[in-house]
C-alpha cells in the first residue's frame, strides 16, 4: 500500500518508557518511525517529541491520537497527529 508522511507532536510529564510505549503502539500499527527530534524541557520534568511517521495513505489521524491517549490515560501526555502536507500548511500561516 502507498504511504504518506505524517507528524506526530507527543509531550507531556517525562516518565520511563512513555517513548517506547509510543513506538510500540505506531509498530503495532504498521506505522514507520522514520525521524525523531525533541527532548526534555522546562526543568526536565517535561518533554517534547516530534516524530515523522510513513504510514499507509488515509491513516485515522483522530483514532490514533485516541488510542495513544487512551494508553497514557490518567498521565500528564498530550499528542497531536497530522498529515505531513497539513502541518506544513498550518506551520506557514501568520500567527502560528
Amino acid at each position: 500500500a502507498p504511504l504518506d508522511q505524517y507528524v506526530m507532536i507527543v509531550s507531556g510529564g517525562d516518565r520511563p518508557g512513555i517513548l517506547r510505549r509510543v513506538a510500540r503502539r505506531l509498530a503495532q500499527k504498521g506505522i514507520d518511525l522514520i525521524e525523531l527530534d525533541g527532548g526534555r524541557i522546562d526543568d526536565g520534568s517535561r518533554f517534547e517529541v516530534t516524530l515523522t511517521l510513513a504510514a499507509p495513505q488515509g491513516l485515522d489521524c483522530l483514532k490514533l491520537q485516541q488510542d495513544l491517549l487512551q494508553d497514557e490515560s490518567g498521565q500528564d501526555f498530550q499528542v497531536v497527529v497530522r498529515h505531513a502536507a497539513l502541518s506544513r500548511s498550518v506551520n506557514r500561516l501568520p500567527g502560528l
